[in-house]
């Protein structure tokens, strides 16, 4: 029974550690990119799968990244807003190793001049 248990264990912590090294070359495989000036964001379907897209201009060199999963967290509507007030938005970004965008933030100069 002992035997069979440390097994058991055995095998659960090989699993967890493959896994978190798998975790740790992912994440360390990401970028960040600050401020980035946004020219638009959009979206675009592939097959049934949404995604909101990124247009944005950083050393100025325009590039187009695109959001692994649909959900924006209301980043559209914030845009769309800045662009009525005729403001820039500037956002930091962390994208993966395939060019996707994992986390899409307003800069930090950004959302301090929004404070008045």
């Amino acid at each position: 029974m002992k035997r069979k248990l440390l097994i058991a264990v055995s095998a659960v912590g090989i699993l967890l550690a493959t896994g978190c090294s798998r975790d740790a070359e992912y994440f360390s495989k990401m970028k960040s990119i600050h401020q980035v000036k946004v020219i638009n964001i959009g979206a675009t379907t592939v097959g049934k799968t949404s995604y909101t897209e990124i247009e944005y201009e950083y050393n100025n060199k325009k590039s187009e990244k695109r959001f692994a999963d649909h959900e924006d967290n209301g980043l559209k509507e914030y845009y769309d807003s800045a662009k009525l007030f005729k403001k820039e938005l500037y956002l930091d970004l962390v994208v993966d190793e395939d060019d996707e965008i994992v986390v899409a933030a307003l800069s930090k100069e950004d959302s301090s001049n929004d404070t008045k």
